[in-house]
């Protein structure tokens, strides 16, 4: 049997959680770690955020696993967590918080992505963003794209990263995702 047992991980965590009410915490951020080559494959432990809030007076905000709008309602109502966090999540799917969207995270049209790509470019413009996050969050956005249009992924690659490029395919895979209507349903 490897790593420490139940009992002695629970009486560390409660030793922890004792000594962070010591010192006044005021909030806390729990995001529960898993080895990374299991990280794509297994969900997060919520029964360890749901203990770490359960033994605390102070706000808990829950990170991990935070996929669509649905989990993160699950996991508030199954953590008593003040709050949820998401970033991996929230890179391909801006409106991941959103009311007005599907609450399982599906694009309300295939162009979306795409959509949601030039509001963003309109943003870089306008609060000036250095251009290896932009590059990040354009890949993020537009990888499922990429499997249908692996040429644009390669130009992107290859070609001086610019908004007005990164504008110039989000429209150009606008006008192709209505041949490609069926990957996208």
């Amino acid at each position: 049997m490897s790593g420490p047992s139940p009992t002695h991980t629970h009486t560390h965590t409660h030793t922890h959680l004792v000594e962070l009410g010591r010192r006044r915490v005021h909030r806390l951020l729990t995001r529960p770690r898993l080895p990374l080559s299991t990280m794509k494959k297994k969900r997060a432990d919520w029964n360890i955020i749901k203990a770490v809030k359960d033994h605390l007076d102070i706000p808990v905000l829950a990170n991990g696993d935070i996929r669509h709008l649905a989990d993160a309602k699950k996991c508030l109502e199954y953590t008593g967590c003040d709050g949820v966090l998401s970033a991996e999540t929230l890179l391909t799917n801006p409106a991941l918080f959103s009311e007005e969207k599907s609450e399982l995270g599906v694009p309300d049209c295939p162009e979306e992505p795409c959509l949601m790509l030039l509001e963003y470019l309109d943003l870089c413009e306008k609060y000036p963003t250095p251009q290896r996050m932009v590059r990040a969050h354009v890949h993020k956005l537009l990888g499922s794209w990429f499997s249908v249009f692996p040429d644009v992924r390669q130009r992107m690659n290859n070609e001086v990263s610019t908004i007005e490029l990164y504008r110039n395919v989000a429209n150009e895979m606008i006008g192709e995702s209505s041949a490609h209507a069926p990957f996208f349903s």
